[in-house]
């Protein structure tokens, strides 16, 4: 399971990111995102208006913005690499190296985290 629960600025209710198979939505009033990695401890935390919440055990996810109705904005974790600031990306050797932490050859396996 992914940790992440929150309640939006607008009110709408409670942000739920549950990891598992399949495609997982996140509900945000805000699409400013950033990524804090914390290789040590096999985590990456995802910052947003909202908060800070951690991502861990994920699999197969990928992170959706919505405002309303409307999609805004889409991520997918494996592709987050070019979303990482330098000082980020600096925690490994090149994008790989970052996969390969995140799980699997391919990076399409996030059970590691």
């Amino acid at each position: 399971m992914m940790v992440f629960m929150n309640h939006t600025a607008l009110g709408r209710g409670v942000n739920q990111v549950n990891g598992g198979s399949g495609i997982d939505l996140l509900s945000v009033s805000d699409a400013d995102f950033a990524y804090v990695i914390q290789k040590p401890d096999d985590k990456i935390s995802f910052n947003h208006a909202n908060g800070v919440h951690v991502l861990n055990s994920i699999e197969t996810i990928r992170l959706m913005d919505e405002y309303g109705s409307n999609i805004v904005a889409s991520y997918d974790v494996k592709d987050i690499w070019s979303d990482l600031a330098a000082d980020e990306q600096s925690k490994f050797s090149d994008e790989a190296d970052f996969l390969s932490w995140l799980g699997d050859d391919a990076g399409y396996n996030y059970e590691g985290l």
